[in-house]
Order: structure tokens, then C-alpha cells, then sequence
């Protein structure tokens, strides 16, 4: 895996130019708090419940079982209170808008600098967990808000005059059907392991949680 190796890189020297990243800033991601986060980490047990979890050195907690799928971290929305729903929507607003943002050049580093993308992802306590998280529920609430394509705006010739009339149509039929597509990047990353280890950090949080 790129973005979350399990296993330290072969190459043990980067190119010179790593030296000059920033690696850290791909692993300061937005955090859940308060009691949307506990009702995050309550669900998270429920899922993990006969999952043996593993801590490493630097105290991240990770478990060593298969990891849910997508649709069972995004069915959260089902189980939890009514009363954490808006903090949980305005934490997926801002895990979509922190990864739309991030992830083509965290995926370039960790590409060109996998020894010290590596390195600093295992010394920051939980590092690999929070931003696990935070591509998990960015693609949960990618998913729920999808931006539909807009009417084409044309300029259609004037049977008389030099002018013209503009309509608005549909892109590609005469019924106005919209387009969805994801809201960000994240539908767009199929191929970088967004899955993967989806929704591992809220099982380590719940085990050992540093904020």
C-alpha cells in the first residue's frame, strides 16, 4: 500500500529532495470530538467486537482482523443518534474538504519518499489511524452528497437579427436529467486503497485514543 504500508519500505535512503516535505501536515487531519466521537468509537466496538487489536511502539492500536466494509463504516448514519448527526455530517464536510485538498500530493510523497513517509507515519502517535479515518468518512460523506452536473447554457441563433436567444438545455438529452457525480477527489481514487484499512483508527481510538 502506498498511503498506509503495513510493512517498512525496502528502500532505507529517499531521494535528496525529500528532505525539503513537510510529511507531517498529511497526518494533521480534522479530528471528531465530544460526544459525536463517542458515539463514533461505541459503533466502532460493535463492528470490531471479535478483533484482536495489536499496539505498536508508539502506541498506535491496530487491528489485526479484516476490516468492515465501506457501506458499514457510511451506515453509522443509521445507528447513531439523532442528536450527534449534524456534528458527524460537519466532520465528514471537513475530512472531505482536508482530503480534496491533500490527496494527490500525499499520494505523490508517499510515492517518491516511502522511507520517510513511513518513519514519520509510525512516530506520529496514531498517525496511520487518523488519517485512515479521515479518507474513510470523506468518501462516507462523498457519497451521501454527490454534485450534480448543471444545465448546459447554449446560444442558440435568431431566425431574425444579428442577436441570438440563450437557453438553457440539457446536456445530452432533451429531458433534463442530472449528472451526480462524488463531491470530491475521493471518487476519483479508486486505485489508492481508500478501503483498504477503512475505518481501522476508530477500533485503535477506542483502544487507545490520543486526540
Amino acid at each position: 500500500m502506498t498511503l498506509l504500508p503495513r510493512a517498512e519500505p525496502i528502500i532505507t535512503k529517499d531521494p535528496w529532495q525529500c528532505a525539503t516535505e513537510n510529511f507531517t501536515q498529511y497526518f494533521d487531519v480534522p479530528k471528531p470530538t465530544g460526544s459525536m466521537l463517542t458515539a463514533l468509537l461505541s459503533y466502532a466496538d460493535k463492528l470490531y467486537e471479535s478483533c484482536t487489536l495489536t499496539e505498536l511502539p508508539t502506541g498506535t492500536v491496530l487491528p489485526q482482523c479484516p476490516f468492515p466494509e465501506q457501506s458499514r463504516w457510511c451506515a453509522f448514519t443509521t445507528a447513531a443518534p439523532k442528536s450527534v448527526l449534524s456534528d458527524y455530517s460537519a466532520y465528514g464536510s471537513a475530512a472531505d474538504s482536508w482530503w480534496s485538498v491533500h490527496s494527490s500530493s500525499a499520494v505523490s510523497v508517499a510515492q517518491r519518499c516511502p522511507n520517510s513517509w513511513y518513519q514519520v507515519m509510525r512516530m506520529t502517535p496514531n498517525g496511520e489511524v487518523w488519517l485512515n479515518d479521515t479518507i474513510a468518512f470523506a468518501g462516507c460523506y462523498a457519497e451521501a452528497h454527490p454534485i450534480t452536473t448543471p444545465l448546459l447554457t447554449t446560444l442558440i441563433p435568431a431566425t431574425t437579427g444579428s442577436g441570438g436567444v440563450s437557453r438553457t438545455i440539457p446536456p445530452t438529452s432533451s429531458v433534463a436529467t442530472p449528472t451526480k457525480v462524488p463531491n470530491s477527489v475521493v471518487g476519483q481514487m479508486g486505485g489508492v486503497e481508500m478501503w483498504a484499512v477503512a475505518g481501522a483508527g476508530l477500533a485503535a481510538s477506542a483502544a487507545n485514543f490520543v486526540m
